[in-house]
């Protein structure tokens, strides 16, 4: 269905003509160049010699009358002319006319060869002058040229090659120039020895013209004629042609109901109205079968030699003749019926308005006011205007789609969705001039998908495509099935501006450039976790569909792809994603991390990043913000999942070696675990989860069980709406209670959580508690280092350190009221905030489920009341004259053990401390010493003892007045109301 099928009916066509022309001809050129002859009056009629009837009867066994004929000449020496009667047509003296003829010549350019035959009912031939009366004589006569002849009557004609030819009155006219029959002819011959085609046809009429000549080209007394000028072939047009190529057998035939045109000065043929072109051929005993169906068929020839077009000799019209171009088009009028191209080989149907071939520039190009429709298969590719240009060795060299178009390919697999392909502006194919591929380049919203698996858009996209090797692999039985499964045509997909994709894996919301190249190689298995065997099942299929999607945004992305046919997969080498990257994915199971569920998506979001798979488990992600020449981010690379959240100038994964590092600055987001032993309270229902938020200023690493901090690290965690915890350090370790795999990500036992923060280098604690948007509290520590087991509560920490504490409504009382009533408060001061202030050296140990610690080693304790948050109150203060100093009390032992036990559910307690080792208690008008000293908030008691000596407590009334001294193993001093015991030595109580 090609050109060769175009060019091969044309080709024969000529050749039909050729042999129609030379063998009417032929005869009328013999009988004239015979000037040797006398045509005497039918009463003198010289009987024929034996030798004539014998010859009649060998080479006309069909035509009896020539076996006796009246007049039997040798004209020339290789012709021979037999008939019955001759006269001259009545009123004309250059008119003769025999009846009935046949004519028999031997060629002798070809000798052993079957002779022309040439029989009709009678034949007419008219001379330039007249010549004769009565008589029928040339002997001495000048009849001069023939410029009319006629062959009437049933006319048949055959020769060597299997040539046949019937037809009705054949005429030809010097001065109009024509060989002409008005009735049916029909024809055939060949095989040859040189050319084993078989032609036969028909046609209603025919009309061979010529070219004027001043002088016979033809010879001496012949028609002036110069050579061919048309040959016509009028109405009901049928030929036929059977031949053998490479042992196949082949069957061709045309036929149209309007004429056949050959302009031999011009070189164009021409065929019109309902034009059906048939090729069959016969594929070990299978009929194929390649069709054109058109209106108007055009065929344009050039002379292979340049000089041989200046030779109008009859015989070299058809010579050196080679294809030029070809224009076929369906309903002139633009509308109604198009032109069909059929194949059965190929499984291909076309049907277009107009078809152009360029045979010079071997160029087709294929038109349709609405659309180009080529169906092949299950294919169907729509589009107004389709251009094709080949090498010489048939390669493709071009191929353009001009307007708005669409490609659709049903298959079982797709149900009644099609693969769809569409485009609004063209598509071009031409070869890569750097490799062996062909660039097919889709222009202006270009939109390509496959139903239920994957959709992309943009508006410009090119593909590398192996064109060879995709069609045999469409030439294939087999081809269909899974595509990855045999080595993929496409090398590298480029998609520009506005960039969609749409997949069960993988959505691209916004992208401005794509660039994939596909290599084939090795895939290895990606651990355990992602190792399978055998077909996948329907349910994994239904699975994978109900997945959600990753949906990224990047202004570019390029990937660097492996393509497995043995694994029928695909996979990445490297994704490289640069400017406004977004990444993000909806898990379908939420992570448990401890008691939380982090049911939000992923995200990952950054300038840039780049993703590298040497195979296996070996993969590496980096995520990358912009980080100016002096080191400080301009834009973070941050990654989360739910409320977690994690950033910083670049993250890095490596997953065969189970680590995440951010070099530098950076923080991180995570939802810290409830837990019975932590003493922490349960979070209200519906609330949101403590969230411990950390931000480190040197960089952050994590290998799976730990994650490691440096540099200036702030760890805040606030505790529903009443409190807001920090820590700040230079050294900050997070250890899980269980190890994370990348490797094996689904290898866990139980949730997620931080089961113990140490914190190194100039640590710092801070809580901030409130009531609704009130504060109520402030807490700061600041330690050397500093130990939390967060899923027992345990702490420790090492010194030397010191505590601040600010409670707002001061209620502790460390003196009576100016008038003491029995049963009556004291009058309060007017501060209305409590601080506490502790030192040590040593270490610190506790639990905070349990809200106790222990410190030793010089240890320090100061409290008091004051005016608002963050004063402190120093031991220099205690001896001025003020409210607060009078409720002021300072406290010195070398350990100290604090427990704060809770008033039933509420949050609020009452402390108790047991100090030891050389204790000191001071307040504004007392001093006391002990080897143990408690106190009890709750009573406002402390309590003394001796160990091996006496405490002794220093009081008196007011600042100026004379002390007094105490002295007891065993001291109870209430100083709110100036109460003491004592026990031990004496047991006196008394008051001051």
């Amino acid at each position: 269905m090609n050109r060769f099928l175009v060019a091969f009916v044309t080709m024969i066509t000529l050749l039909v003509a050729s042999r129609i022309y030379s063998a009417v001809m032929t005869p009328m050129i013999a009988i004239a160049t015979s000037q040797e002859t006398d045509f005497k009056a039918e009463e003198t009629a010289i009987r024929p010699p034996a030798m004539f009837d014998q010859q009649a009867m060998e080479h006309f066994p069909e035509v009896p009358w020539t076996h006796q004929a009246e007049h039997a000449w040798q004209i020339a020496e290789a012709v021979t002319l037999y008939f019955r009667e001759h006269h001259r047509v009545a009123g004309s003296g250059n008119t003769l006319q025999i009846s009935p003829i046949a004519v028999l010549w031997n060629d002798p350019k070809r000798p052993g060869s079957p002779p022309y035959r040439l029989v009709a009912e009678r034949a007419q031939i008219k001379f330039q002058n007249s010549f004769f009366d009565s008589a029928i004589s040339l002997t001495d006569a000048q009849p001069g040229r023939i410029v009319w002849g006629s062959l009437e009557g049933n006319v048949s004609i055959d020769g060597p090659d299997g040539l046949k030819i019937q037809g009705l009155n054949f005429k030809f006219d010097e001065e109009a120039l024509q060989l002409y029959s008005d009735f049916p002819i029909k024809f055939q011959f060949g095989p040859t020895p040189q050319d084993q085609r078989k032609i036969s046809g028909s046609a209603n009429q025919l009309q061979l013209t010529f070219l004027p000549a001043s002088e016979s080209v033809l010879g001496k007394d012949m028609p002036r004629i110069a050579g061919l000028s048309q040959i016509l072939l009028r109405r009901n047009v049928v030929l036929d042609t059977t031949f053998a190529q490479k042992g196949e057998g082949h069957h061709l035939r045309l036929t149209s109901d309007g004429s056949l045109l050959y302009d031999v000065i011009k070189r164009e043929c021409t065929i019109d109205d309902q034009i059906q072109v048939v090729h069959a051929t016969n594929k070990l005993g299978s009929i194929f079968k390649d069709t054109i169906a058109c209106e108007w068929l055009r065929l344009l020839f050039d002379q292979q030699d340049p000089k041989a077009a200046e030779n109008t000799s009859l015989q070299k019209s058809f010579d050196g003749l080679i294809l030029n171009s070809i224009q076929a088009q369906g309903s002139l009028a633009g509308k109604g019926t198009r032109l069909k191209l059929t194949s059965d080989d190929h499984e291909m149907t076309a049907v277009m308005q107009d078809l152009n071939y360029n045979a010079v520039h071997r160029r087709a190009v294929l038109v349709d006011q609405e659309r180009v429709i080529v169906q092949r298969g299950q294919t169907t590719f729509e589009c107004p205007q389709i251009g094709i240009q080949h090498s010489v060795d048939k390669s493709l060299e071009y191929l353009e789609c001009r307007g708005p178009g669409q490609m659709e390919v049903y298959e079982e697999r797709f149900g009644d969705n099609p693969l769809l392909a569409r485009w609004a502006s063209k598509v071009t194919v031409q070869p890569d001039p750097e490799s062996k591929f062909h660039i097919v380049h889709v222009e202006e919203s270009a939109q390509f998908s496959v139903p239920d698996q994957f959709g992309l858009g943009c508006d410009s996209l090119q593909l590398w495509v192996d064109i060879n090797r995709l069609q045999s692999q469409n030439n294939r039985p087999e081809s269909s099935g899974n595509a990855l499964a045999k080595p993929l045509p496409v090398k590298r997909v480029r998609a520009e501006g506005r960039v969609r994709v749409e997949s069960a894996l993988l959505k691209v919301a916004r992208a401005n450039l794509i660039d994939a190249v596909i290599n084939p190689g090795l895939i290895e298995e990606k651990g355990p976790a992602s190792s399978s065997s055998g077909p996948e099942s329907p349910d994994s299929k239904d699975k994978q569909k109900s997945q959600s999607p990753w949906i990224v945004e990047a202004d570019q992305i390029s990937l660097d792809l492996i393509h497995d046919s043995g694994k029928a997969a695909i996979d990445f080498r490297q994704i490289i994603g640069q400017g406004q990257v977004q990444v993000q994915h909806q898990p379908d199971q939420p992570m448990n991390v401890g008691s939380q569920k982090l049911e939000g998506p992923i995200k990952l979001s950054g300038s840039n990043f780049t993703a590298e798979n040497q195979g296996g488990v070996h993969q590496i992600l980096t995520l990358r913000g912009q980080i100016d020449p002096q080191g400080q981010i301009q834009k973070r690379a941050s990654v989360s999942l739910g409320s977690a959240n994690v950033w910083g100038g670049q993250i890095t994964l490596t997953r065969h070696e189970n680590r995440i590092d951010i070099p530098g600055s950076g923080g991180m987001s995570l939802p810290i675990p409830q837990s019975a032993a932590s003493g922490l309270s349960p979070s209200k229902p519906n609330s949101a989860p403590h969230i411990l938020d950390i931000i480190w200023g040197e960089g952050m690493k994590f290998d799976g069980s730990a994650i490691r901090f440096w540099g200036k690290i702030t760890a805040s965690l606030p505790g529903e709406q009443e409190s807001i915890s920090r820590l700040l350090c230079e050294e900050l370790t997070a250890t899980l209670n269980q190890k994370v795999s990348f490797v094996e990500p689904q290898q866990r036992d139980g949730s997620i959580g931080i089961e113990n923060l140490v914190g190194r280098h100039n640590v710092v604690l801070e809580a901030f508690e409130y009531q609704q948007t009130k504060l109520s509290a402030v807490h700061r520590a600041e330690v050397a280092t500093f130990d939390l087991n967060q899923m027992t509560g345990d702490f420790k920490g090492s010194g030397p350190g010191e505590f601040h504490s600010w409670t707002a409504g001061d209620q502790v009382r460390f003196s009576p009221s100016e008038s003491p009533q029995a049963n009556q408060p004291a009058k309060a001061s007017k501060a209305n905030w409590r601080y506490a202030g502790v030192k040590f050296a040593g270490k610190i140990e506790g639990n905070v489920g349990r809200n106790e610690a222990v410190l030793s080693d010089r240890v320090e304790v100061i409290t008091a009341p004051v005016p608002k948050p963050m004063v402190k109150f120093q031991r220099n203060q205690l001896s001025e004259k003020s409210p607060e100093a009078e409720n002021a009390v300072w406290m010195k032992c070398q350990q100290l053990r604090i427990v704060r036990k809770l008033i039933g559910e509420s949050k609020t307690g009452m402390v108790e401390a047991f100090a030891t080792g050389n204790a000191e208690l001071e307040g504004h008008v007392f001093h006391a010493y002990a080897d143990e000293l408690t106190y009890d908030e709750r009573r406002g008691m402390f309590v003394m003892r001796g160990l091996g000596r006496d405490a002794t407590l220093y009081h008196q009334r007011q600042i100026g007045e004379p002390s007094r001294n105490s002295s007891a193993q065993v001291i109870n001093f209430n100083p709110s109301k100036w109460d003491i015991s004592f026990g031990g030595l004496t047991g006196v109580n008394g008051s001051y």
